[in-house]
């Protein structure tokens, strides 16, 4: 393979400035000359066809410039056409264009040839002579074709002659020869590959996106070369002309005011920059207040210009810090600014420290530069104007991005390592030796120098080996595993047991040293702990000596001398009682899917035979727990992630984790339908007018003409359904819908292995008459009925299909679904057989699951658990409070828009590994303390619940701004007021009496939480660790959301609100109602009384609010009834249709 490497070099060119400024500009100037932007704009824009004969002779390099980029804009969307501003101004894909250059002079180029063709080592520089070599062109060798080049697009038989085009791409020439060539590929006569090739350039090139330091390292001594010194008003720099102010005089407003007055005011301005000594020291209280002073300066200008100026004074701060100082600071921008300094010091962003965060990824500003942040912001504009052709815009947009991402690259799927064959060696969040680590997962957003592996006491990453004991490959994997130990790299460990040995009973620790190996462990393990364990498995492989393998010999010498009290036979035996689990490794290891020993998986990911290496799994791993540290700070910084859950468990719920890594499944080339388009003719029953359609349309059609036995997730079964292994996949797809733990939609398309008639897809047409015709349910069952191969055999021997619908048809409306099968054509079968072949690229008869726009080829038609877990990873969905009413989930958009009021819908999975509720209040109330830490995204400070039957009378606002006084959260503590209820009062005796002591008892129907503070001091953490602990007994915690708080009291403060932010007739007289801020309808444990009946006599405002909310209501509803009825009678005087959601 030839590789062609090219060397850059730049050279640093330092110009004294000859004008009034006292400056130095630098620039770097490449090796190369200068290449036309256009050619570099078939890079960037990736519009290489939609350029080709793009014509531009101007003669402003500007007007080059914008013409280019009104070209472009015809073919890229808005954001790709600033992408491609970017990538121009950092002249990105220059090198990448000089390269083309660079091969075109090994060619070398004919004497006088602008642009030249090369057909098989002959070259042309006219096409009258071109069309002559390729006459002869058999004769001669092919040239090599390299990856990059660019290909036009046509056959690429072998035999073809080969046309190489040296060009520049917008010139005449150019023009002349492409017209020819592209002519000739498109009727299949040569090849024809452009090389880019400019005639003449004499332009030095400037490079961009590099930053130079000039460090004067002594200012004792000055030296001027006063001889380069010119007064020439000519030199005044353009840059110059932007610094608007100079000691207090705006020049821009001056020059403005008094345009007669343009020579006079130069004159003056240069005098004021040579007669100022910028430089003088500043006095200490001169400083305190610059960077302030600065941002107002940037402020105070139009924003067209702020860039610029922002530009100017970072690059000359000494200079311009001076003037600086007169500059009065805006008050609410130092108290935004402040604000914003303490957010960012919870992530670990000290005041002048730099940040930069795109869509919340961290970018390491000592590792990345402009060209791989460009990489990074055409990643995050591809997913953006996917979501945005979806249909996802505006607000919903954020929301999505703040959903968790997939770990890892999507090929990269995972098992679940919480097995119980796997023998730990150590874990991170439990052991001694790593005590003195922090624990909470801010750690991960404090900044590190680059390469720095942050040691944070969780179990962030899990190395799980699979060994077979006595292959000599495992000896060095377990001396390496216990290398990163020795050195405290937290990496928790799976020493590879999972041990694979013997499964046979008859076989002993005295016949086979696998076996002797996984009983000694168990019984350090049971005796001592796993610690102890993975040192003596060390030392045992430390005893064989190198090309030898395990033996029986010398697990038992290290055990008679390790251990001389111990009966070998005890431990080694066939009555060993230290056998258990034995065969669980090898199960594991079976079920997986895995290939050959030795296996290693990275948080369940398995790592490929060549990272196996023992020299090359050191640095692998490494740059695994990189990558994988970006992954865990985006869930904490993006969603709050992890503050409370267990970190394994959060990775093993990644939906790239699947029971079993099948290869028929998670090996198949992905192809991804595109469903963004919208096509004029939406109608498959004119194969005609679909076949004329592009593969967008064809996709868009087909999605809206489908039916579905319906559920959430979508898939669609692509089979011949008249074969039985189609039918197979159809049934066995249903009947994992069918299933209760499932929540996947499904679609069928046939892809008959022959033409489709009347008399071969009768089962079929039978199928989608019961989609068009039948309620769900129904249509479900007959499917399900019909494709049992007794009722096939049965139409196949002659029977009705009418006389088969009463054997196998439950409630099913018989008329309509004849009326629609006899009246059915088969033209819609000829466009589902093209969309299959032109568009999924299938072969006649070949089955597939396309899972959520997912092309996957499979051979298993049981697999279906497997494709909906993975088809997860792929949906986006809006999240919503488990336990929001469906009533409330089906009107709040519609109060939102009435009302003029924002909301958001929040979803958290209670951890498993916290004491569950089975009662749905105390599930409730449990949501409502337990995880006010990870339930809110980072960027919310404060927030206040308020319960349903409450009535606010005044502005919450005040609740939001009052002082907590350092505690994280405030309740109102339960009114004292209402006597004759004294015997009710609970918190005035017995434990919460002693506990309390001179603190109040605070209800839980009202109070406001300072994420910010709670947070700070992991009140969630100490709130979930009280909670699992006295959770264990049912008679504790009988009002979870109350209680917990307050028996935590001590521990965790709480600001008593004052009284008026809570009132209940209950406990409070009437006297205390009159300023009562709001009204909580508690329960009366003396009347009893129903919570509406109270709610009618205590609040005045109630019925009105009560009949407002009802009117309301009703309007919804008779909204949804017209535009239901609207859809039933357009969908009467038509054939039925079904839009689906993918």
């Amino acid at each position: 393979i030839m590789r062609v490497v090219f060397v850059v070099l730049v050279l640093l060119r330092v110009q004294h400035v000859h004008s009034a400024s006292k400056g130095v500009v630098a620039s770097l100037q490449a090796k190369w000359s200068m290449t036309p932007l256009l050619l570099e704009t078939r890079w960037a824009g990736n519009i290489y066809r939609d350029i080709l004969c793009t014509s531009l002779s101007l003669e402003s390099v500007r007007s080059y410039y914008n013409l280019i980029i009104k070209k472009a804009g015809q073919f890229l969307t808005d954001l790709q056409v600033n992408l491609l501003k970017l990538s121009l101004s950092l002249r990105a894909y220059s090198p990448a264009v000089h390269a083309f250059q660079q091969i075109a002079s090994d060619e070398p180029p004919p004497d006088g040839c602008t642009a030249f063709v090369v057909v098989h080592s002959q070259n042309a520089c006219s096409t009258k002579d071109m069309k002559k070599l390729l006459k002869t062109a058999a004769g001669r060798p092919r040239p090599y074709l390299y990856k990059s080049d660019h290909q036009y697009p046509g056959v690429n038989g072998t035999d073809l002659p080969v046309a190489v085009l040296y060009a520049e791409i917008g010139t005449k020439e150019f023009n002349t020869f492409h017209k020819v060539l592209s002519e000739r590929a498109q009727e299949g006569k040569l090849v024809y590959v452009l090389r880019h090739f400019v005639f003449v350039s004499i332009s030095s090139m400037l490079l961009s996106g590099f930053g130079v330091e000039l460090a004067i390292k002594s200012t004792e001594y000055k030296a001027v070369d006063d001889t380069q010194v010119k007064e020439s008003k000519s030199l005044t720099t353009d840059n110059e002309a932007e610094n608007d102010e100079v000691q207090g005089f705006l020049f821009r407003k001056l020059k403005k005011s008094h345009p007669e007055l343009q020579e006079e005011l130069r004159e003056l301005r240069k005098h004021l920059l040579e007669s100022t000594n910028d430089m003088t020291p500043l006095k200490v209280w001169e400083l305190q207040d610059l960077s302030f002073q600065a941002a107002s300066r940037i402020m105070t200008v139009p924003k067209f210009d702020s860039l610029k100026l922002m530009q100017d004074l970072s690059q000359n701060f000494p200079s311009r810090a001076r003037s600086l100082t007169r500059v009065a600071v805006n008050q609410d921008m130092r108290k935004e600014i402040e604000d914003t300094q303490k957010v960012s010091e919870s992530m670990g962003i000290q005041p002048g420290d730099a940040s930069l965060f795109i869509n919340g990824i961290h970018i390491d500003l000592d590792i990345h530069n402009p060209f791989s942040i460009l990489d990074i912001l055409r990643t995050e504009a591809k997913i953006l104007e996917g979501l945005h052709n979806l249909g996802i815009r505006g607000s919903s947009v954020s929301k999505f991005l703040h959903l968790p991402s997939s770990t890892t690259v999507e090929d990269s799927y995972a098992l679940d390592i919480r097995h119980s064959s796997i023998m730990w060696a150590n874990d991170i969040e439990k052991d001694s030796m790593y005590r003195h680590w922090p624990s909470s997962v801010q750690e991960l957003l404090r900044a590190t120098f680059p390469g720095v592996i942050r040691q944070i006491r969780r179990n962030f990453y899990n190395l799980v080996l699979f060994l077979d004991p006595i292959q000599e490959e495992s000896i060095e994997l377990v001396k390496l595993a216990e290398l990163f130990y020795k050195h405290n790299i937290p990496l928790r460990f799976v020493i590879g047991f999972v041990l694979v040995i013997s499964a046979d009973d008859k076989v002993d620790g005295f016949l086979d040293a696998g076996v002797a190996l996984f009983r000694l462990l168990n019984y350090i393990s049971e005796e001592y702990d796993e610690a102890q364990a993975f040192t003596s498995m060390v030392s045992i492989y430390n005893r064989v000596e190198v090309g030898e393998t395990l033996s029986v010999d010398t697990v038992t010498a290290y055990l008679t001398k390790k251990f001389p009290k111990e009966n070998a036979a005890r431990i080694l035996g066939v009555d060993s009682s230290y056998d258990d689990n034995r065969k669980a490794g090898g199960g594991f290891y079976r079920k997986s899917g895995l290939g050959a020993l030795p296996v290693g998986l990275f948080n369940g990911i398995p790592l490929r035979s060549e990272e196996m290496d023992p020299e090359e799994i050191e640095t692998v791993l490494l740059q695994k727990i990189m990558e994988t540290t970006n992954f865990f700070q985006r869930a904490v910084f993006m969603v709050g992630y992890l503050f409370c859950v267990d970190v394994v468990d959060f990775l093993m719920e990644q939906t790239n984790v699947v029971p079993r890594i099948n290869p028929l499944i998670l090996s198949s080339e992905r192809r991804y339908l595109d469903f963004t388009s919208s096509p004029v003719a939406d109608d498959w029953d004119d194969t005609t007018m679909f076949s004329y359609l592009d593969s967008k349309d064809k996709t868009a059609v087909v999605s809206k003409r489908i039916k579905y036995f319906i559920r959430d997730v979508t898939m669609w079964i692509v089979a011949d359904i008249e074969q039985p292994s189609g039918r197979q996949l159809l049934r066995n797809a249903l009947k994992h819908m069918k299933s209760s733990s499932s929540n996947c939609r499904v679609g069928v398309i046939n892809n008959p292995s022959g033409k489709p008639t009347e008399d071969n897809s009768a089962l079929y047409r039978a199928v989608w008459a019961s989609l068009l015709t039948q309620s769900s349910k129904n249509m479900l069952d007959f499917t399900l009925k019909l494709l049992k191969e007794e009722n096939v055999e049965l139409l196949k021997q002659g029977t009705k299909i009418k006389h088969l619908l009463k054997q196998v048809s439950g409630g099913m409306d018989h008329d309509a679904f004849e009326k629609k099968f006899n009246t059915m054509e088969v033209d819609f079968l000829h466009s589902q057989q093209k969309y299959c072949k032109e568009v999924l690229k299938l072969k006649a008869g070949q089955r597939a699951v396309v899972s959520n726009g997912r092309v996957r080829f499979t051979n298993n038609p049981s697999s279906f658990g497997q494709l909906k877990k993975i088809s997860m990873g792929h949906v986006l969905s809006s999240v919503v409070y488990p336990f929001l009413l469906v009533c409330v989930q089906d009107t709040i958009s519609h109060m939102a828009k009435a009302y003029g009021f924002q909301y958001e819908l929040v979803q958290y999975k209670w951890p498993r590994w916290l004491h569950q509720q089975t009662e749905k209040q105390r599930i409730i109330w449990g949501y409502k303390i337990l995880f006010l830490d990870v339930l809110f995204p980072l960027a919310v400070d404060k927030i206040i619940f308020v319960d349903a039957d409450q009535i606010v009378r005044a502005d919450l606002k005040e609740l939001r701004d009052l002082a907590l006084e350092g505690a994280p959260y405030g309740y109102t503590p339960f009114c004292d007021s209402r006597r004759e209820m004294e015997g009710y009062r609970f918190w005035k005796t017995g434990y919460w009496a002693s506990h309390l002591g001179h603190r109040k008892y605070h209800i839980s129907a009202l109070y406001v939480v300072d994420l910010k503070k709670f947070r700070k001091i992991a009140a969630g953490d100490r709130l979930r660790g009280q909670y699992q602990a006295l959770s264990q007994d049912p008679n504790s915690l009988s009002n979870l959301d109350q209680d917990l708080p307050n028996n935590m009291i001590h521990q965790v403060a709480i600001k008593s609100l004052p009284q008026e932010w809570l009132w209940c007739e209950t406990w409070c007289d009437d006297n205390s109602k009159t300023t009562a801020k709001t009204i909580d309808l508690c329960n009366n444990p003396k009347t009893k009384e129903p919570k509406l009946s109270a709610a009618v006599r205590i609040v005045p405002e109630w019925s009105k609010y009560d009949n407002e909310i009802k009117q309301f209501l009703k309007r919804v509803k008779e909204q949804k009834e017209k535009i239901t009825e609207g859809r039933s009678s357009s969908s009467s005087s038509s054939s039925p249709q079904h839009v689906g959601k993918t």
